[in-house]
């Protein structure tokens, strides 16, 4: 019997977790999986427009630091960076949407030091310990953090085309800088896709150290390709007043 897409994206979750132990990744969280659904296990609800988890938080510390603290991510990264992911499939095992997310740690790589140990690993139950314990009165140091953006890969083939915002939201696009920021993006993307991207565009000193055999090769690249189907695109014509494009 052939396996549903969430069992495929099951066995690159943990292809990823030990191909990446310590090079790149220092902690994980199972993913919950049901029939149609791959998803993260500490699931965390949009209540209004304050929630900590909406668009207006986007690029927030606050965002990040509720996601931190619920657990709700998929890999903790060696930085202090984290990495979630939400696909979803119909009954015949075509795709509806995903939300891929990485949020990068607000604090800089010289505050990240101090959770190093002597031999150059990170203390991933300290690090994790004061993360808990951050409150919004607390005082840092603007040298405590870096500016970077979060990066969210969306795909949702429901998107509603007669919507008045439509011509501005591509059903295939990703996010950046701002949450009204989109890039049209033509590829659809597997786990292993996603690591590729995010390694090579926000890791490009690991990208460089990483041996052959810790490369995602054509062949992994290749392999989603009879089972991450997309049902026919209803919403031709989405985001026909988005210019910036990406393809993989």
């Amino acid at each position: 019997m052939q396996k549903r897409p969430s069992e495929q994206l099951y066995k690159q979750f943990n292809v990823l977790k030990d191909m990446y132990k310590d090079k790149l990744i220092l902690g994980y969280i199972e993913p919950t999986i049901h029939n149609n659904l791959f998803t993260f296990t500490n699931q965390m609800p949009i209540f209004d427009e304050r929630s900590p988890l909406s668009a207006k938080y986007f690029n927030n510390c606050k965002q990040y630091l509720t996601l931190f603290k619920n657990r709700s991510y998929h890999f903790l990264f060696v930085d202090g960076s984290i990495a979630k992911f939400h696909y979803e499939f119909d009954e015949l095992n075509k795709l509806i949407s995903y939300n891929l997310l990485w949020y990068p740690c607000p604090f800089s790589e010289e505050w990240i030091k101090i959770f190093k140990l002597d031999d150059g690993s990170i203390d991933e139950l300290q690090m994790s310990e004061f993360m808990d314990n951050i409150e919004e009165v607390d005082n840092f140091k603007y040298l405590d953090f870096n500016l970077r953006t979060p990066i969210r890969i969306d795909y949702d083939i429901t998107y509603d085309a007669k919507s008045d915002k439509a011509s501005f939201h591509p059903t295939s696009h990703i996010h950046f800088q701002h949450t009204n920021t989109r890039a049209r993006n033509s590829e659809i993307f597997c786990l292993y896709k996603f690591f590729v991207f995010i390694i090579e565009n926000c890791y490009p000193n690991i990208n460089y150290e990483l041996t052959k055999s810790s490369l995602i090769s054509e062949r992994m690249l290749n392999e989603a390709s009879h089972w991450l189907k997309c049902k026919d695109l209803r919403t031709d014509g989405i985001g026909d007043r988005i210019y910036t494009t990406y393809t993989f």
